[in-house]
């Protein structure tokens, strides 16, 4: 019934009724595949791949568990990290303390996982009395990183260039970063990448923000 209501014309303003619709939408496409015992990689349509981001988690994901399960952070079905977020940018309250970016994730199957989904589609009113995917998801997360065990990477946009964003296109102080990767791209474009390796080489770019 959701997906049949949503409509094919563009939401006016940032948290009219067409908005908080598609942002319920996002919540429900995740759980529906989560449901079926699927990993879930997330992504709003602002998002442009340059490196398919799956291969990077097939490789990050093996290290990270090797890493801390040899420290003994390991749960007892030997996940480390239940979801992988992008890093947002914001350091404000709202999106306090992991400022995690809903816009790109990858979220592991675990009954962890699956019941964190169910209990944000239960608190959908949070949804839509705020109208933010974003900041309902971040509250309902830190409950359940508290309370349920459940555990998050965040990949920080100031120390990482895996996946950048908004904060390095708008705020990030930091024009050279942006220089290159539109460097990059015209060098890929021409099909030449010789002598580019000091080139920062990301895996996508979300036009967050």
């Amino acid at each position: 019934v959701l997906f049949d209501n949503m409509s094919e014309n563009p939401a006016k303003r940032y948290g009219d009724g067409l908005f908080k619709g598609m942002m319920m939408a996002k919540v429900f496409c995740v759980h529906m595949v989560l449901s079926l015992g699927y990993d879930v990689l997330f992504q709003d349509v602002d998002v442009v791949w340059f490196r398919h981001p799956l291969e990077f988690f097939a490789q990050q994901i093996p290290q990270d568990e090797a890493r801390l399960n040899a420290l003994g952070y390991g749960g007892s079905d030997g996940n480390v990290y239940d979801i992988y977020f992008q890093d947002d940018g914001s350091r404000t309250p709202r999106y306090a303390p992991f400022s995690a970016n809903t816009g790109f994730y990858y979220v592991r199957y675990s009954e962890r996982t699956l019941y964190f989904f169910t209990q944000l589609i239960r608190q959908g009113d949070t949804i839509i009395q705020s109208g933010s995917h974003q900041g309902a998801l971040t509250a309902v997360m830190n409950e359940h990183v508290m309370y349920r065990g459940l555990r998050i990477r965040v990949y920080n946009a100031r120390t990482t260039d895996y996946f950048p964003g908004g904060f390095h296109y708008h705020q990030s102080g930091n024009k050279t970063f942006m220089k290159q990767l539109f460097q990059r791209m015209n060098i890929q474009e021409q099909n030449n990448i010789k002598n580019n390796n000091n080139l920062v080489n990301p895996y996508l770019f979300h036009m967050s923000w």
